[in-house]
């Protein structure tokens, strides 16, 4: 809740000093109420070492669990959000188009002259969504897709109630396709070998496996 309320005022101007103010009046009562139940040992988190590790508040921590200082913000310049440029509709997929690289725009004249027959119109547009979305990367390397070896598909397989909305949507490489549907585990590990493959991308290709009814992958 605090690191919400911190995100969301952090564009208003006096911030710091307000919630500075805030957190001072409020840290008394907490002392007051909380004597029999906390300590002032840090129990640090990924999440409390990356948004407050720089600073120096004492801490409190209440069953293992600090809480996150609540004048530990800073002001942030609010950006200017162009709303006619948005992925959800059509209107705001042609403006999102012309902010694009002159590669990626022409990658997305080549897909929408060439369609998946097969396929549904939806699935179809979502597919040149998702291609903006990815910024014409694999969903599983973060490589850059060629056209040749671009693969369309559902992270929910049809057979498993998968549509084609947006959300179910990505784009991966052909190469990268073959270790989401290749049921042997020996052979998945001899063709990763010589893929760059960091922990982000072995958790999504295993989270498209287990959608798709294979086994997971573990590399030591």
């Amino acid at each position: 809740m605090i690191l919400g309320w911190q995100n969301y005022y952090s564009i208003a101007t006096m911030v710091s000093k307000n919630l500075g103010q805030i957190h001072f009046l409020g840290r008394k009562r907490l002392l007051n109420r909380t004597k029999s139940i906390r300590g002032d040992t840090l129990c640090e988190t990924n999440t409390y070492t990356k948004f407050y590790g720089r600073y120096r508040f004492k801490p409190i921590s209440i069953c293992k669990i600090t809480i996150f200082p609540l004048a530990a913000v800073k002001f942030r310049i609010p950006k200017l959000l162009k709303h006619n440029a948005s992925r959800y509709t059509v209107t705001g997929r042609n403006n999102l188009h012309k902010l694009l690289p002159k590669e990626l725009a022409e990658s997305i004249k080549y897909i929408l002259k060439n369609p998946i027959k097969e396929e549904s119109l939806e699935f179809n547009d979502n597919r040149i969504s998702s291609y903006v979305g990815q910024l014409g990367r694999c969903y599983i390397s973060n490589e850059i897709v060629a056209m040749e070896t671009m693969i369309t598909r559902r992270i929910h397989p049809q057979n498993s109630g998968g549509n084609d909305a947006y959300n179910n949507i990505i784009i991966v490489d052909k190469e990268n396709n073959e270790l989401i549907e290749e049921p042997s585990v020996e052979l998945v590990l001899k063709k990763i070998k010589g893929l760059k493959f960091d922990k982000k991308s072995l958790k999504r290709l295993n989270k498209l496996r287990k959608f798709n009814g294979n086994s997971l992958i573990e590399i030591n």
